[in-house]
């Protein structure tokens, strides 16, 4: 078993865990879009099922289930695809409310833009939608049709652009 990098330090309260989010915590080898990570920390990464499952025996001795603080800590030392895996566990996981949740989404949506993988933007933008008409909230809406829109246009689904885009403008102009 390789050694396990993504320990929390014991240096202070005000001390930033050191997690190698980039690295297998069993294998070392570099995660890929498809890493895994333990449900309950959210700290510890895999690259692949066998891996968490290899890992799991000694795992579970040292895993305590993070904080809503210390997963806002790992924000400015954590690369963003990284950052969207603590954020999904963040949803799951913490029970969040709705509008926190949709903001998440939102913020996911976002990197995943950027990483330029359209269909999990597409995903998260769907879900804030989703919680935008849950709670009757229309700047969310406008925002959630918007993005979709954006995300629809570059995948040259003009159409369904045109559809988000349209229902964003009547939202904004009302």
């Amino acid at each position: 078993m390789a050694s396990n990098n993504n320990s929390r330090t014991n240096a202070g309260a005000d001390a930033v865990p050191f997690v190698d989010m980039q690295r297998c915590s069993q294998c070392s080898n570099e995660c890929g879009p498809e890493f895994r990570f333990c449900s309950r920390c959210a700290l510890a990464v895999y690259c692949s099922k066998a891996c968490q499952i290899a890992a799991a025996r000694g795992h579970v001795a040292s895993c305590k289930p993070a904080t809503m603080a210390e997963l806002q800590m790992l924000k400015p030392t954590v690369p963003p695809l990284r950052r969207v895996c603590v954020l999904e566990r963040m949803l799951t996981v913490q029970g969040v409310l709705l509008r926190l949740g949709a903001q998440m989404h939102n913020q996911a949506g976002g990197v995943y833009v950027a990483l330029g993988w359209a269909s999990r933007a597409l995903h998260h933008f769907g879900c804030v939608l989703q919680l935008a008409e849950r709670m009757a909230d229309l700047q969310m809406q406008c925002a959630g049709n918007g993005n979709l829109g954006t995300v629809y246009d570059s995948l040259g689904q003009y159409q369904r652009a045109l559809h988000h885009l349209n229902k964003h403008l009547d939202i904004a102009t009302q």
